[in-house]
């Protein structure tokens, strides 16, 4: 998946599976970030709506990015907003 094909997905529509899809694809890359430990500060508190919200914001502020790997730009969004602190 692309950022522009995730982003499309973040995106407000009529179809009922885009916002699943979106939030799902989020939490699926987050949560082994989480896990690693070493590479993300993701605090439990953290809504999932936070969440998409971080990305979906990443998304639209690097517009020129999104043709690359969604994985990787989940990946910068949220350690942009909670970087990892040793």
């Amino acid at each position: 998946m692309t950022g522009n094909e995730l982003h499309q997905d973040c995106l407000p529509s009529s179809d009922s599976f885009s916002p699943g899809m979106c939030l799902g694809y989020i939490e699926g890359v987050g949560h082994p970030l989480v896990a690693a430990g070493a590479l993300c500060n993701w605090s439990p508190e953290v809504t999932h709506t936070q969440t998409r919200d971080v990305v979906v914001s990443y998304l639209r502020d690097h517009p020129a990015d999104r043709h690359a790997d969604a994985y990787w730009l989940v990946t910068a969004a949220l350690q942009s907003a909670w970087p990892y602190h040793q």
